[in-house]
This record gives C-alpha cells, structure tokens and sequence, in this order.
C-alpha cells in the first residue's frame, strides 16, 4: 500500500514537471491520479499528504483537455469521487483553485498573440527546413537525422499548436468567459498553420514513407548498443543480487524487441521493460532522457501517418463554430487576407469525420447537410451585406 502512495506521488510530481502545453502529458496526469482514487476508494486510506500533493497539481495543470469540448479539472474531479477526502482541503485552498484557473485564462489569453507569432514564424521554418531536408547533403546517417528531426519537430509542433487553441476556447466555454475577437482571429491563425502543416506532410508523405524504415534501424541501434554496454556493466559488478536477474531480463527483452519489427505493441513492452531497467539507479539521468526520447521518436515514426493526422485534426471546432461568423465578417472585410481562406475551410471540412461517427441521427447525410447549410448561412450573412 505504501509503495503504490509513494509511486503515485513520484510519476504525479515528474509529469506536472513537464511542459504542461502538450494534450499527452496532460492525459498521462489522469493514470496516477485515477490510481490513487482508486486505491483509496478500495482500501479507505485517507492520506493527507499525498491527496495534498496530488490537490496541488491544478497550479500548473488547472484543466485536463480530454477530447473535443470536455476539460476536465483536476480537483473537481478528486472532490467527486473523494467526498471524504476534502476534509484535507480548508477554505484558502479552495479559493485558490478558482484564482488560479481564472489567472491562468488571463495569462494565457494575454499571450496569445506572442503565441501566434511565434508558431508562425515556427511552421514556416519548418516548412523552409523540410524543402531543404531531402537534399542528403553529407552523410546518410546525417541525412536520416535530420529527416527524423523533421518529423518529429513537425509533428510535435502541431500537437502544441492544436492543444493551445483547444485549451483557449474549452476554457473560455467551461468558465463562461466570453472570447475577444482578437483572441478569435489568433485561434483561426493558428488552426491554419495546423492545416499548412498537415498539407507539406501530405506533399512530402512518399519521400518519408521511404525514408522510415532506414530510420527506425538507426534508432534501433542506438538503443540495441547502448542497452549492451549497460548490461555488460551489470554483469560484471561484484555486488550481484536477485535484483539485477529483473533488470536484466527487461534489457533483453528491450532487445528482443528491438531486434524485430517495430510496432505499437512491441513500443509498448519496450516502455514497460524500461521501467524496470531503470531500478537500483543502473542508468544515469542522462541514459533514462535518451532512451525515453529515443522511444518516443520511434513511436512516432513507426505510424507517422496516423500521428500527423490526429495532431492536425481540428475537429474540435465543431463545438466553437460560432466563432465562424467573426471569421468570415473579418475576412470578407479585409480581403488581404482572403488566401488563408482556404485553410480554415480545409479545418471546417475536418468536422466530417466527426459528424459520421454520430449515431444520435437517423441518417450520415443529414448530418452533413444541416452543417453544411449552417456554415453556408453564416457565409451569406457576412458576404451578402456587402454586395
């Protein structure tokens, strides 16, 4: 029982120590804590300590985007399924949750604008970058480097930027804040730079399609070597213990795995193994932070595809479409600004996949149909005034 509190705490406290931007980390927040509900719900432990560690988590994460408009906050969600447990919490920590969520709104808000260019002028680096890529100037480990990084960075930008926008408007709805237009036409920005990134990957998807498997092998290799030297370490320490038979075997396993083709199970068993090898402190801080990033580099490459698509899918929108009137009312006003026009059409026409996956209507088509009439209608409204 102590060891699951302690372990609750320590992976809590590492992953609110991250970059709290990205959609990911503040999903892996929900493990731990769901964890630790469900301990205490089972066995009645009611640890003061520890419920106040996980409590102070919402200073940097206040919500938890879970999917489209659904935010969830993290100490709402301990005081529904914890009633016993607010005993810990007195009235200055209470109010301190509404100030805060209300103080990280306005923080954010104030910064959107910085935000936007500095994602702009990212993606079109990126792009400048990518152009350049291909050209296998110098080596061809450096080549696939770079076209790894590429990749990477590209598709981890597009999560930021999407986690961003998604994270403004769901909060701007949740705690009843009306949006600015300024803010309106940052977030439309930003949903066009996710569909000029989701265009470029589709432009360049054959030449990474045959760059991938070269670059999954020297990822693999960096890890097949460097587990090698580890266990040779191990081995051939004096102070051999039972202990070390399970880290052993989790850095063959690790191998094993690595040996074969690479998969999303098989990424899975290898982050689960490297849990266990990084016990009795056998890998340095620096060793762990290669093999996570390493890991992580693969899983993404490994369904690179798939990746690019949920990071660019803007079909959160669907719950925000009345910010489309603002947005046609502006561009139709400032027709400079007609060419990104396209972009924000291409993030509506994301909304497809969502709506046939409803089943509360009797047809697929209707669906579409009503959403297509009503973005035709909030069109007309700001165009005909104008003619």
């Amino acid at each position: 029982k102590q060891w699951y509190q302690r372990r609750v705490a320590i992976t809590a406290g590492e992953t609110a120590g991250q970059s709290t931007r990205d959609k990911d980390i503040q999903l892996s927040l929900l493990s731990p804590v769901t964890l630790y509900i469900f301990y205490c719900t089972v066995f009645h432990v009611q640890d003061k300590k520890t419920f106040r560690n996980i409590w102070d988590l919402h200073k940097r994460v206040p919500f938890i985007h879970v999917f489209g408009p659904v935010i969830l906050p993290l100490t709402s969600f301990l005081k529904r399924h914890l009633p016993f447990c607010c005993k810990f919490v007195d009235k200055k920590m209470d109010a301190a949750v509404v100030t805060n969520r209300q103080s990280y709104l306005q923080t954010t808000v104030q910064n959107l604008n910085k935000d936007t260019v500095n994602f702009t002028a990212q993606v079109a680096a990126w792009c400048a970058d990518l152009t350049e890529g291909f050209t296998m100037e110098g080596t061809v480990q450096t080549g696939l480097e770079k076209i790894c990084r590429l990749l990477t960075n590209g598709i981890l930008l597009a999560k930021n930027i999407s986690s961003l926008v998604a994270m403004i408007m769901n909060m701007h709805s949740t705690l009843s804040k009306p949006i600015t237009k300024n803010s309106v036409m940052c977030c439309i920005t930003l949903l066009q730079q996710l569909k000029i990134i989701e265009c470029v990957f589709s432009e360049k998807e054959e030449i990474f399609a045959m760059s991938v498997s070269h670059v999954i092998q020297q990822l693999t290799l960096k890890v097949l070597n460097s587990m090698e030297n580890l266990k040779r370490k191990l081995t051939q320490d004096k102070k051999y213990s039972y202990s070390s038979l399970d880290i052993i075997a989790a850095m063959n396993l690790i191998q094993n795995c690595m040996n074969g083709c690479c998969s999303v199970p098989r990424n899975v068993i290898c982050q689960i193994a490297l849990e266990i090898a990084q016990q009795g402190k056998t890998m340095s801080n620096d060793d762990q932070l290669m093999f996570s990033n390493i890991l992580q580099k693969i899983q993404i490459v490994t369904n690179f595809q798939e990746k690019v698509r949920q990071a660019c899918d803007t079909s959160f929108i669907y719950w925000h479409r009345s910010i489309c009137p603002v947005y046609f009312s502006y561009v139709f006003t400032n027709p400079t600004h007609a060419t990104n026009l396209q972009y924000f059409v291409a993030s509506l026409s994301a909304c497809r996949t969502l709506l046939l996956a409803m089943r509360h209507m009797n047809k697929d088509t209707d669906k579409l149909k009503v959403f297509k009439k009503e973005k035709s209608t909030d069109c007309d409204s700001a165009l005909i005034p104008l003619l």
